[in-house]
């Protein structure tokens, strides 16, 4: 009986030490990501407006729809990375406004959002 219990005993403490030791990894931390600036006006008429991102990975961007295009979606690590938008005149009467998310990092991603608004002609 007592060589059982130490059996379970030993069997324990192996386990316990496994899971410590698997719980000590290194644990990951947030990619710096930086969009600048965090929102701006589109003029009514159309045109371009520029973000900039600074990222300590490759980024990507999704977002956008039929009035508007952004260029480039991805990117290199860096501070010297510019996203251009490009709208359509609004004659739709009504303002609106676009959300764009950009994300940097493999394992532990990194979000931050950006946006334009357009007010009506």
């Amino acid at each position: 009986m007592k060589k059982r219990t130490y059996i379970t005993t030993a069997a324990c403490a192996l386990l316990t030490a496994a899971a410590l030791l698997t719980a000590c990894k290194n644990e990951e931390r947030e990619s710096l990501l930086i969009v600048t600036p965090a929102q701006q006006t589109m003029p009514a008429a159309g045109g371009t407006v520029e973000f900039n991102i600074e990222s300590e990975g490759e980024w990507w961007v999704s977002g956008g729809n039929e009035w508007c295009s952004l260029d480039p979606i991805e990117g290199p690590p860096g501070a010297a990375n510019t996203i251009y938008i490009t709208a359509d005149p609004n004659d739709t009467g009504a303002e609106r406004s676009l959300l764009f998310g950009v994300r940097t990092g493999t394992s532990y991603v990194t979000i931050r959002s950006f946006g334009i608004t357009q007010p009506a002609l």
